[in-house]
């Protein structure tokens, strides 16, 4: 039952956190606008909040890691969901567009 917790945990990271981290790059690199344009300095600011959600990320990510360090299993359960759940959602994102 653990197991089955710590791979829907790892489904759920994979899933939200590709979401997260590509709103997260669309704040930092704002690709709608061109630097020296107006819309470039007004999308500036959204800078750093796009650093911030990838630090809240990586530090989410370690967490979890942390938490999981105790047995081997674990880990690779974690792991192995997290990965899948990452390709299957940027493949689902490659689809709509």
């Amino acid at each position: 039952m653990r197991k089955v917790l710590i791979g829907v945990w790892g489904i759920l990271q994979g899933v939200i956190g590709t979401i997260w981290n590509l709103f997260a790059l669309l704040f930092i690199l704002h690709p709608g606008s061109a630097p020296g344009t107006k819309e470039w300095e007004e999308d500036a600011m959204f800078i750093p909040v796009g650093y911030m959600m990838l630090i809240l990320w990586l530090v989410v990510m370690f967490l979890s890691y942390y938490k999981l360090r105790k047995r081997k299993n674990h880990v690779i359960v974690f792991t192995v969901a997290w990965l899948v759940s990452m390709i299957i959602s940027i493949l689902g994102i490659q689809m709509m567009k």
